[in-house]
């Protein structure tokens, strides 16, 4: 079993990264989000966000689930209570998106809305 310093220390060090900062607010203020639609918000490519997503999902801030083409992250609901506090202060702050939109929230066991749906 890992130490709670460790745990501390390897939690911090995934959040060391401003874009890491930022999926954690949009996850904050979503109940899940797919990587297309983080990597819309903040302009970035979904490699990249993928990358740092997995950072985050291995530091244990962070879950996915696979759903069809798309993968689905959202905040582990187990995390220590001074994380939840942690991710919840970062959560009060709204990043700015390329476009200045909110992503679309989705459950589970909804379908999630991208560029792609809407040309259809």
């Amino acid at each position: 079993m890992e130490a709670p310093l460790e745990f501390s220390a390897r939690i911090f060090a995934s959040l060391a990264h401003p874009l890491r900062l930022h999926c954690i607010v949009l996850l904050a203020h979503h109940n899940a989000l797919c990587v297309c639609d983080i990597a819309q918000q903040l302009g970035v490519s979904q490699p990249t966000i993928s990358r740092h997503l997995a950072t985050l999902r291995r530091a244990g801030l962070v879950s996915d689930q696979r759903q069809g083409t798309r993968v689905i992250y959202r905040l582990r609901a187990d995390l220590p209570e001074w994380a939840q506090g942690v991710v919840g202060a970062l959560g009060r702050r709204v990043p700015r998106s390329r476009n200045n939109e909110r992503p679309p929230q989705w459950g589970a066991t909804d379908r999630p809305s991208s560029a792609l749906d809407q040309d259809a």
